[in-house]
């Protein structure tokens, strides 16, 4: 059994996972939308790491006996604007 407070910490710790991965995942569609595939599929690889993250730390706490608590995951807070080409743009 692991000290509540380190099994509390880990439970937290699994939510902010899985909230960094709603993010990129959210990168990733902002950047398939713009075309620019390469960014899309990059952030789409670190979405999937992240998750694999919070898989890690609920299963670690499933070995060691503890419950699993999931929180919801906040939808992303960030708003994603073009970058323009400094060239183009005229002031």
């Amino acid at each position: 059994m692991l000290d509540k407070k380190v099994a509390n910490l880990i439970n937290e710790q699994v939510n902010k996972e899985l909230y960094s991965a709603y993010l990129y995942l959210d990168f990733s569609i902002f950047y398939e939308a713009q075309g620019l595939d390469g960014f899309a599929n990059w952030y789409m690889i670190q979405a999937q790491e992240e998750r694999d993250h919070a898989m890690l730390f609920l299963k670690y706490l499933q070995n060691n006996g503890e419950s699993v608590t999931l929180d919801a995951v906040a939808k992303p807070d960030k708003k994603l604007n073009v970058l323009m080409d400094p060239i183009k743009v005229r002031i």
